[in-house]
């Protein structure tokens, strides 16, 4: 029987690998800057690198280009996806784009208040979060800090389909580590939006107060009402 623990291990496992440090094994970090003269990713100009993703690269959205829209413009496989810096983005699927994900996906995770973020994915498309034969996490507003920091981390569906192989957990407002600090998760599904999980045996995490200190607090939010689940 799985229990909690071992989801929790699971999860620091993948955020270890997704790269909060600015490194991730196997994988290069690329990050959006949005500097470009359109909001394509296949726009070299709006990565920090000067070069559009590959399947090799786990991307990371922070505070620059904050409130805007970021473009898939065509069919891309990465190794990753973060948002991160107290940001807000909106990635687009450009109305039929495919996002393969080979890797974790986190959404405000991190050690600070300044790791907060809020993404919403939109405009069609499907989003795959790894596959059948290797399965990943999705993780959503996670304080992994022994502060007194809130992290929120908010992802929004809309007019999108995202397919989730998560054997690795999906966890929805988890604190964890210690200090008083709380965690804030939430995942909405807007009109026209499908969300597939297969976590073959996994449990969802939502709302876990797991190793918190005194005054600490976990909120996690799974809102389906509008969508399909």
């Amino acid at each position: 029987k799985t229990t909690m623990r071992n989801v929790m291990l699971a999860i620091r496992l993948a955020i270890l690998l997704t790269g909060l440090s600015g490194s991730r094994a196997y994988c290069t970090t690329v990050v959006w800057t949005g500097s470009g003269a359109n909001d394509y990713w296949s726009n070299g100009n709006n990565w920090l690198n000067n070069l559009p993703p590959t399947d090799a690269d786990a991307l990371i959205f922070n505070a620059n280009d904050s409130g805007n829209i970021n473009i898939v413009d065509t069919d891309f496989a990465i190794a990753g996806l973060q948002y991160i810096g107290n940001s807000i983005h909106t990635t687009n699927l450009n109305g039929s784009s495919n996002l393969q994900i080979n890797g974790p996906v986190s959404i405000g995770v991190g050690y600070s208040g300044s790791d907060s973020a809020m993404a919403t994915l939109t405009n069609g498309g499907t989003v795959m979060i790894g596959g059948p034969p290797i399965r990943q996490s999705l993780a959503i507003g996670h304080d992994l800090g022994i502060g007194s920091d809130t992290i929120v981390g908010s992802l929004s569906i809309e007019n999108t389909t995202v397919q989730a192989f998560a054997s690795g957990g999906l966890a929805i407002g988890l604190k964890a580590w210690g200090g008083s600090g709380m965690a804030e998760g939430s995942l909405i599904l807007a009109d026209n939006s499908r969300l597939d999980i297969d976590n073959s045996g996994w449990s969802m995490t939502i709302g876990a107060n797991l190793e918190g200190g005194l005054g600490s607090k976990a909120i996690g939010l799974l809102d389906t009402r509008s969508g399909e689940a």
